[in-house]
């Protein structure tokens, strides 16, 4: 089977199934796996696809159109720019969260802050920041030691674990707050946390 035709043949299941973006959502599979560009997949649609890579890409429609996120299937997600590896262990980054990290590089250009990052899943927050402001430092909690596991990763990836501190630690705690400075920024998803008297008063608060 050639490229193209497996593309419009994925397209056709996705439709039949009721997959939003189902054009964007077979190219991404088909780029993904045999390490392609758009425009590759154009100039190359006519080129027979391996027994191997049909599997492969086989078995992502499969898992697509039983509901599983695309992202978790191909292990990635785009964020900032960035590309971050992504699990079912961690939530998967939103293009809207990108606001966030654009407004806090707007607010603090490149000027040396600290930032705590609760619940950091990926990392993408955090990690974004650090990423474009080489004067950050930030110290990323999160529950979970898997999801740790897969920020560390990514901090490791884009080049800035140098940067990034990363701990488990349960965030309703108690002494939670007075373990860590964070001075100048903090974030976290308003499903888990929100301004208190733990806060100190100079701390700049977003997501909440």
């Amino acid at each position: 089977m050639v490229i193209k035709e497996l593309i419009i043949g994925i397209v056709k299941n996705f439709n039949n199934n009721n997959i939003e973006n189902a054009v964007f959502e077979a190219n991404l599979i088909v780029k993904h796996q045999l390490k392609l560009s758009s425009l590759d997949i154009v100039l190359k649609g006519n080129n027979e696809v391996s027994a191997d890579d049909l599997k492969a890409i086989k078995e992502y429609e499969k898992r697509r159109i039983s509901g599983e996120p695309l992202q978790y299937i191909l292990g990635t997600q785009e964020f900032m720019g960035l590309e971050f590896k992504v699990n079912p262990a961690v939530l998967i980054p939103r293009g809207d969260t990108e606001i966030l990290v654009e407004h806090v590089l707007e607010h603090f250009g490149k000027k040396a802050i600290n930032v705590l990052d609760l619940c950091t899943g990926s990392g993408c927050i955090g990690i974004s920041i650090a990423h474009f402001n080489k004067n950050a430092l930030v110290t990323a909690i999160d529950i979970s030691s898997e999801a740790i596991k897969c920020a560390i990763e990514n901090a490791e990836i884009l080049g800035v674990a140098d940067r990034v501190n990363f701990k488990v630690a349960d965030v309703f705690s108690m002494d939670f707050f007075g373990k860590f400075d964070f001075s100048h920024i903090t974030h976290g998803s308003s499903l888990y946390f929100r301004r208190t008297a733990f806060l100190p008063p100079n701390a700049y608060v977003i997501g909440l």
